[in-house]
């Protein structure tokens, strides 16, 4: 699994996921939760839903905010991956 690391507050200070959608295996359980640019206000005043959200296996990028920030702040460039798009990837692969 492909992950954008942001070690020491460089960036948003999250693991944000850069791979695709096909790299995401299917083959055991994992925690997905996906961040914009509203949770991430959120998670700074909630403590218990910024450590849901760092604790995921893969935390997708869900907002062109977010995506921005992580670009502005590192240089590295990740894809936004909406919640609706994992949504239906998992259903589209689970059902064939």
């Amino acid at each position: 699994m492909k992950s954008l690391s942001t070690p020491g507050g460089n960036g948003l200070d999250y693991n944000l996921y850069d791979g695709g959608l096909n790299e995401i295996s299917l083959d055991s359980k994992t925690i997905i939760n996906t961040i914009n640019q509203y949770s991430y206000c959120i998670a700074q005043e909630d403590t218990e839903f910024r450590e849901a959200l760092k604790g995921s296996d893969i935390l997708l990028p869900d907002g062109e905010g977010v995506v921005l920030a992580e670009r502005f702040l590192t240089g590295k460039k990740i894809n936004k991956i909406s919640g609706s798009d994992i949504h239906i990837h998992l259903l589209t692969e689970l059902n064939k």
